[in-house]
């Protein structure tokens, strides 16, 4: 009788552990792998981070936010690995790379039979870690695309190549501000419009504030500035000089009713500091706020607070706004990429492109509240 007990019990055991098997196979893990190189793509990564269930494992790799410590509540909470990978600078993309690959190495070591949400820079696959060399495609969800820059699938026409190609390893989903089918080809189910205000309307208040976490952006400084609406932005770039930001600050400033708005200074993440140009704004009673050059400026509009106008250099910042939003557009020195695109979306009108090479720039588009 012990015996027949003890094969009983045994078989039982077999069959237990064979419906545990079966059952973690048709309900694997499912992990999520986050990369960027650059601003949008990471900001947007975090809209669908804070998303997830909070049991799925996911790793995140961001080269310009700075990471959590690992005792953070926000990483607790989401199941998350945030790597640091700011000390690599703007460029160094081949160490980042080989930072990327050590960590989806380790994370797909301690999940390997999970199922992978791999979410990647359009403009930088790359240099994302070789994810496609470590995770095999048959654990391979989906594939998340996102542009590098807002507008950018308005004009530039690599971006299929890279679709058609990581198609190769499984379903692509692409997110993107704008879509041009005659710049990029791809079946319009794989398109997803990506619109910060929107993204912001899906997400609860604790989804917010984790984002803002994530960011490293502060909201008990932000609700104070945009309770003093209206709230304007000043959108800074390296290559503008002192001398030229005075000239067009000049011009808009003209204006007396945009003396009295609220002031945000922005500078571009490739700088490390507030350029001359924050140092200007007083000669026209204006004391701007300074916003950490590093987090995305739409990534005030996620948190629900959306600035009411723009102002400045050239930037893929300006796709996040309507035409009755901007205040002015300075045209880049070089690499001029959004400006057509935004003319012809009618974000931009003639009217508002200030040209540093003219002695007499136009004037601005007359401003109401």
């Amino acid at each position: 009788m012990c015996g027949f007990s003890m094969i009983r019990w045994g078989l039982g055991f077999l069959f237990l552990f064979c419906c545990t098997v079966l059952r973690a196979e048709e309900n694997p893990i499912q992990a999520h792998i986050y990369v960027d190189l650059a601003s949008i793509p990471t900001l947007a990564q975090m809209t669908d981070v804070v998303r997830q269930p909070v049991g799925d494992p996911k790793l995140i790799i961001w080269k310009r936010i700075k990471a959590l410590p690992p005792e953070s509540p926000v990483l607790k909470q989401m199941n998350a690995q945030m790597i640091d990978a700011t000390y690599l600078g703007e460029q160094n993309y081949e160490l980042f790379s080989d930072l990327a690959a050590e960590k989806i190495q380790a994370f797909y070591q301690e999940f390997p039979g999970a199922v992978f949400h791999i979410h990647l820079n359009a403009s930088h696959v790359e240099r994302s870690g070789r994810v496609f060399e470590i995770i095999p495609d048959s654990q391979i969800a989906v594939v998340y695309l996102y542009e590098d820059a807002l507008g950018r699938g308005l004009w530039d026409r690599r971006m299929q190549t890279v679709f058609e190609k990581l198609g190769q390893h499984g379903r692509v989903i692409f997110y993107l501000g704008f879509w041009d089918p005659d710049i990029l080809s791809v079946p319009k189910e794989a398109i997803r419009l990506l619109s910060f205000p929107k993204l912001a309307a899906g997400l609860s208040d604790e989804q917010r504030y984790a984002v803002a976490e994530l960011a490293g952006l502060d909201l008990t400084e932000i609700v104070g500035v945009f309770d003093r609406r209206p709230v304007a932005v000043f959108v800074d770039d390296p290559n503008l000089k002192s001398a030229e930001a005075d000239r067009f600050l000049a011009k808009i400033m003209a204006d007396p009713k945009v003396r009295r708005y609220t002031w945000i200074y922005k500078n571009h993440p490739r700088s490390s500091y507030p350029r001359k140009a924050v140092g200007l704004f007083p000669k026209y009673g204006v004391e701007p706020i300074v916003l950490n050059n590093k987090i995305p400026l739409e990534t005030l509009m996620v948190a629900g607070y959306t600035p009411d106008y723009v102002a400045g250099y050239g930037s893929s910042v300006f796709y996040a706004f309507a035409h009755d939003q901007i205040l002015g557009y300075i045209r880049r020195k070089k690499l001029e990429k959004y400006e057509e695109p935004l003319l012809k979306q009618g974000i931009l009108t003639p009217d508002l492109v200030y040209d540093l090479n003219l002695a007499s720039p136009p004037d601005p588009q007359p401003v109401t509240n």
